[in-house]
């Protein structure tokens, strides 16, 4: 670039304006406006009607010190690392009074810009708005999961220990009715009485711990059906077998879908120790094509399923099979044994 000196009424000329860093000249007879960012500047000068050695002095307004510096004859001067802002370089030459200024202008860096404080003040206050938000959020739905999991009690409550008390409560009032009348039947009234106390608290303790999220997990649901294999037909002298698939890990199921899947499982067993008459019971759960697989089959007397009057038990096993999206096939031939096959996509 050429480069321009910049004559006027003073004898003071500016004869070069330049960037170090990138060997850039500036015309000094155009306004100069330079970007931000750390650079090394030069201004060259000189006072065209000495005949002596001049004797300068130079401030530059707009940084931190504007005072007068002498520098002799030296008619050059550098500054680096200045901010963003206008300044005014003097030149001034203190044997004849003659003097000259120089405006330049540095680019504002963004962060001295007008919006950087209010973006930053924005910013945070934005951040800490959402950390306030995700956090009631968190409390909102953990609240929210308490009270389905508290709703889901209640319900089972209702629904299996509900209508079993209610058995209770009638079989009791029966048996005071026969107690002189018919010891023999009140004798069995007050069986079926404890049978159905006793599956209250089984019921309960069912409830109680499909809803533990520690207990959430398919090997520990395994390990209670073998426990309830084992009360259930060892009594009945039935022998049995559980297998269960090495690919099945952990399901990421809610403990409403354990809790159906295992009261299908316990009507099945229930409905083979007391009416199947079997010698062995195999329960197998297998992963099969993206499906979990649960067969119960029992060599015993079997049942025509397409009667009525077979009770709740099968009612019951289609409506939960319904609420986890399974599906479920009761095959049963007499004195062949009976079958439940329950389908669930995983």
């Amino acid at each position: 670039m050429s480069i321009t000196s910049c004559y006027g009424q003073s004898t003071i000329h500016f004869t070069k304006f330049q960037i170090f860093d990138d060997s850039s000249f500036f015309d000094c007879n155009k306004p100069i406006v330079l970007d931000y960012k750390p650079q090394h500047i030069g201004i060259s000068f000189l006072d065209s009607s000495e005949k002596t050695l001049p004797n300068f002095e130079i401030k530059l307004e707009g940084s931190d010190n504007i005072a007068w510096i002498p520098i002799g004859s030296q008619g050059f001067m550098s500054y680096s690392n200045l901010y963003g802002g206008k300044y005014v370089f003097t030149v001034k030459n203190k044997n004849n009074n003659a003097e000259k200024s120089l405006e330049f202008t540095i680019k504002a860096a963004f962060w001295q810009k007008w919006w950087f404080i209010p973006s930053i003040m924005l910013y945070i206050f934005t951040v800490i708005g959402l950390v306030f938000y995700l956090f009631f959020l968190y409390r909102f739905r953990q609240k929210m999961k308490t009270l389905k999991v508290q709703d889901k009690i209640a319900r089972d409550l209702h629904d299996d220990v509900g209508s079993t008390l209610s058995s209770i409560a009638i079989l009791t009032q029966a048996a005071k009715n026969n107690l002189e009348k018919a010891p023999e039947k009140t004798k069995k009234l007050l069986v079926q009485i404890s049978e159905n106390a006793q599956e209250t608290l089984d019921n309960m303790s069912d409830i109680v711990w499909t809803n533990k999220t520690l207990n959430d997990n398919f090997e520990q649901l395994t390990v209670r059906m073998n426990e309830f294999l084992g009360k259930v037909l060892e009594p009945k002298d039935i022998d049995y077998q559980l297998t269960t698939s090495q690919k099945l890990g952990n399901l990421e199921w809610t403990s409403q879908k354990y809790y159906d899947f295992y009261m299908i499982f316990k009507e099945a067993i229930n409905n083979a120790a007391k009416y199947s008459k079997a010698r062995y019971v195999t329960v197998r759960i297998t992963n099969e094509e993206r499906n979990l697989v649960l067969e119960i089959i029992d060599d015993g007397v079997g049942f025509d399923t397409s009667l009525k009057g077979n009770g709740n038990g099968i009612l019951n096993m289609t409506k939960r099979a319904t609420l986890i999206n399974a599906k479920i096939d009761i095959i049963s031939v007499k004195n062949q044994g009976t079958s439940v096959v329950l389908v669930i996509p995983l």
